[in-house]
């Protein structure tokens, strides 16, 4: 999402276009790159990812260069460069070889069929927090280092903690010490069976092969909690004793928290875990990512199937009444690997470190000068916790370096581009595959088009960047142009806006197209002055209305004797919904929104997806900020028409089907707004016709018609002896108007 608040930024300063273009396809390269320039590379990351099992990074690696190929062509150039894959263009003179020249500018970034390379991008709040913190950190570290009495104080602690080594572990240190440990009843998303141990944990048996969900549910003996205990746990009848349901004994852990029986959902800001598996820690269960976990293979003893522990804390204490039910959600996305056997424990305490005699014994029985770096750090840190003297320095010292770490973690990623040191060679691929290489080839363009500068060091990215905005380049500034054109009439210029090849169609007012770019060349890119010189026109002001004179001449209207009727994009549909009930947020950029959604909807995909509808003002963000599965999109972008999102679109299809008119009226996110905008017709003072007349301006931009004032009333006359309430009967009203053809066109 860093990448499209980027998008964001840049429309709304009106960025100039080749600015925009040299960021996004070469931010990286730039001389000094900032981290905003650096973002905008997300361009090209936007490509398939392919990690299923027995795929080759090298041969999708090869898919997501030729994407950028490809789309770099359509975008900025409007042509269909994909044709020269396995063979010479048929009918535009673009060769293989010059295919695999292009290929060769993007054949070289660090990207391998992964998600690497990321960049963190903190906000400027962040990154002042960040630094505020380090420094308190480093005051405090300073300030324990400097006490002149603290070895001799270690040395005496020490020697108490050896006085202990004979005692029995209970006595040493009670592991159970401030946990009460849940009597847990549980159940399973997938069917799977989660049965109660004597010992209070749950046996997960049955049927593995599906995501799943565990819903565990205990009655609190504690009248506040603020710390959560998770113990997974092995038993014999787990693959390798478990205690995950995978092969390995291993699972992955996505997301858990609680609910509360009064409706409270309760999210974690602390995790810590003895172990956690390389790129899949604690925090990872704690993120509201559902792509990523926490997992415990990959151990550096190479012991994995044991039982190993987790720690949870709420950001403040929870208070409950006795007996107060508790419901923990473990989710886990990644097929087979979810828990065996689990057992959960709440505290009343905020849980901390504490040295673990365990661990510290066989420390205190090597001779001071023969423990390691690592072995004195321990010591030296299980000290600092117990210390009288620096024990409250240690503590601030925690919690800074707690808060800290949060911080760090809250920062969002994204991924982008970057080059490698070494550049890779390109070959031609015979028949595109890309085991079958033929003749080596450079960076270059095609040459029916203007040449490279010429440069004694290798092509880049950058370079052909530049290239494409080179003032002499015959197709960017004219492709960009068409493409505006076809967004404010519906179609472009040149109708075939994805080919000006010689497949494509000839410019319907070539001399128009030819001055609009030279125009938007002059205005130095900017296409903000590029829409106002368009919209200011006579052509673009003209009414909508059909003309019978015109149909025997030009029934499409591509000679422009009127304006078209555009209905507007999937995203805008709810947008305007949003906009006339009074709820749309105001809010521009930050994490994708979860609109209302039907239950059950992501039940039938091929792998289990949650969606958390969201409340408050998330809930009523603009369309382009829903979250959106690749696999499966939101269904009502769906239908109305947002395209896949596994290739290249520059042009949406249209449709009208019957069911857009039964989503405007009845899904659960337009019934909510329609229920919005009639609460808000129905508390007005103004008499009805007044009430109706407003109404209909705020939904089709116009006044209606005698005739339309007239049906109106009768619908509201209608609607007000079926419902009871009058904020019922204008809720029917609302529907009605937000059915109209009208609401979601512009005429």
């Amino acid at each position: 999402w860093k990448y499209r608040d980027w998008v964001i930024d840049a429309f709304n300063k009106d960025m100039p276009f080749d600015q925009f273009t040299i960021e996004q396809l070469a931010g990286d390269l730039l001389p000094n790159a900032t981290l905003s320039q650096q973002v905008a590379t997300g361009f090209h990351r936007n490509t398939l990812i392919n990690t299923e099992g027995g795929t080759k990074a090298d041969q999708f690696r090869d898919e997501q260069v030729k994407d950028r190929v490809e789309t770099t062509g359509l975008v900025w150039m409007g042509l269909t460069v994909g044709c020269a894959r396995c063979h010479s263009h048929k009918f535009d003179p673009i060769s293989q070889a010059e295919y695999y020249q292009l290929y060769a500018f993007f054949n070289s970034t660090a990207d391998n069929n992964s998600e690497t390379p990321i960049l963190k991008v903190p906000s400027d709040a962040q990154t002042e927090r960040i630094d505020q913190l380090t420094a308190e950190a480093e005051s405090l570290r300073r300030r324990i280092a400097d006490d002149p009495d603290r070895q001799q104080r270690q040395l005496t602690w020490e020697q108490d903690l050896r006085d202990l080594v004979g005692q029995t572990e209970k006595d040493a240190e009670d592991p159970d010490e401030g946990w009460t440990v849940l009597e847990l009843s549980g159940n399973s998303v997938d069917s799977s069976v989660l049965t109660s141990l004597p010992d209070r944990s749950l046996l997960v048996k049955g049927r593995t092969g599906a995501p799943d969900e565990y819903q565990a549910t205990a009655f609190s003996p504690l009248t506040k909690v603020r710390s959560v205990r998770l113990e997974v746990l092995t038993h014999e009848s787990l693959p390798m004793n478990g205690p995950g349901r995978a092969s390995n004994g291993n699972f992955v852990l996505s997301e858990i928290w609680f609910r509360t029986g009064d409706g409270r959902e309760l999210r974690f800001n602390y995790a810590a875990a003895e172990h956690s598996q390389p790129d899949y820690g604690i925090a990872k269960a704690i993120d509201g990512n559902d792509d990523t976990g926490w997992a415990i293979n990959g151990a550096p003893e190479g012991s994995m199937n044991r039982n190993r522990t987790a720690w949870f804390v709420l950001p403040e204490t929870l208070e409950l009444e006795p007996n107060h039910a508790l419901t923990f959600k473990m989710q886990f996305h990644q097929k087979d690997y979810a828990l065996g056997r689990f057992r959960i424990s709440i505290s009343s305490d905020e849980w901390q470190d504490r040295p673990d005699l365990s661990v510290l014994s066989p420390l205190l029985a090597i001779p001071e000068t023969e423990r390691t770096a690592e072995q004195k750090q321990k010591l030296e840190t299980a000290f600092l916790q117990q210390d009288p003297v620096l024990g409250p320095l240690q503590s601030q010292l925690l919690a800074t370096s707690k808060e800290l770490q949060q911080v760090r973690q809250s920062v969002p990623t994204t991924m982008v581009l970057q080059e490698l040191q070494k550049r890779r060679p390109t070959f031609v691929q015979t028949r595109g595959e890309f085991l079958r290489t033929a003749e080596q080839v450079e960076e270059n363009v095609p040459a029916v088009l203007p040449p490279l500068p010429p440069s004694e060091q290798p092509r880049t990215r950058l370079d052909l960047a530049r290239w494409l905005m080179q003032p002499d380049h015959p197709l960017t500034a004219r492709v960009r142009v068409n493409r505006i054109w076809m967004r404010l009439f519906g179609v472009g210029l040149v109708e075939t806006e994805n080919d000006f090849g010689l497949q494509g169609t000839a410019p319907s007012h070539p001399a128009l197209l030819d001055w609009l770019a030279a125009e938007f060349q002059r205005r130095d890119w900017s296409q903000k002055q590029l829409i106002k010189l368009i919209l200011m026109s006579a052509t673009y002001r003209q009414q909508s209305v059909n003309r019978v004179d015109q149909q025997t001449i030009d029934r499409r209207n591509l000679l422009l004797a009127r304006q078209n009727r555009i209905r507007v994009e999937a995203e805008i549909v709810r947008d305007l919904a949003l906009a006339v009930s009074g709820r749309l947020s105001p809010q521009i950029g930050g994490p994708g929104a979860f609109p209302p959604q039907e239950d059950g909807v992501y039940a039938f995909t091929q792998r289990a997806k949650s969606w958390r509808t969201r409340t408050g003002a998330d809930r009523y963000r603009r369309g382009m900020y829903t979250w959106f599965y690749r696999s499966a999109p939101y269904p009502m972008l769906e239908t109305f028409d947002v395209p896949k999102f596994n290739a290249t679109c520059t042009r949406r299809d249209r449709s009208n089907t019957p069911l857009q008119s039964l989503t405007l009226a009845n899904s659960e996110a337009m019934y909510e707004l329609a229920t919005a905008f009639g609460t808000k017709l129905a508390g007005q003072t103004e008499d009805d016709e007044q009430r109706l007349q407003s109404a209909f301006r705020q939904c089709v931009a116009r006044p209606p018609l005698p005739e339309e004032t007239m049906a109106l009333n009768e619908y509201l006359k209608q609607s007000r002896s079926r419902f009871d309430t009058e904020q019922q009967a204008w809720t029917a009203v609302a529907r009605l108007l937000m059915n109209l053809d009208e609401f979601i066109t512009r005429e």
